[in-house]
């Protein structure tokens, strides 16, 4: 769970204060559970605890792509911020040319803040990468669907769930593309299958 790697990159950190790949991974996690789950903490401290541990990161190891893109991760998805995440997404797709998963991360950046041709560029050398990624297969087909190439969408999609059939989300992204097409009875039978209840309920409302 998100809680039990938590407490991994926490011990990680503890034993080694300048292991920047742990605190980089340990801003990415904090930043998922505050967006993910309920909690007496405000929401503004946990995301700047997210983000000193990804300012850490960058101060350890300037080199490192992961460090930056925790620290687009953060600032973006944390802060709502896209025009300060846009200088640590570039440095991290810089300096991760070779890692399919920095790859995705800045290919969905660059997918929400309008720039599909980076995005598209970004998840086609992540997918080259790494051929049998299903996640990068689903995080394609919803570059795609929000560019509004629904066929093409689809075959990513479709390809993410041979990769995967147990992959979630796909069959939201399949619906959502249903739904906005008004086939409404073929969109609800893709958001039944849908194995994630946080996708799976607002589309079925």
């Amino acid at each position: 769970t998100a809680r039990a790697a938590q407490r991994q990159f926490q011990a990680a950190v503890e034993a080694d204060e300048d292991y920047g790949a742990a605190w980089a991974m340990l801003s990415r996690v904090q930043t998922l559970i505050a967006n993910s789950y309920p909690s007496d903490v405000p929401l503004a401290e946990s995301y700047a605890v997210a983000l000193a541990s990804a300012r850490r990161a960058v101060e350890v190891a300037p080199d490192l792509a992961a460090a930056h893109a925790a620290l687009g991760f953060v600032v973006f998805n944390g802060r709502l911020d896209a025009t300060r995440a846009r200088d640590p997404m570039l440095e991290a797709y810089r300096l991760g040319q070779g890692d399919a998963d920095i790859l995705q991360l800045y290919a969905t950046y660059a997918a929400r803040t309008g720039d599909f041709e980076s995005a598209n560029n970004a998840i086609d050398r992540a997918i080259r990468l790494d051929p049998l990624n299903a996640v990068a297969r689903r995080t394609q087909a919803t570059i795609l669907s929000n560019s509004g190439d629904f066929a093409k969408a689809r075959r990513a999609a479709a390809e993410a769930l041979r990769l995967n059939p147990d992959m979630r989300v796909v069959h939201r992204l399949l619906a959502d593309m249903l739904y906005l097409e008004g086939k409404y009875s073929a969109a609800r039978k893709e958001y039944e299958a849908e194995e994630s209840m946080l996708s799976r309920l607002p589309g079925l409302a």
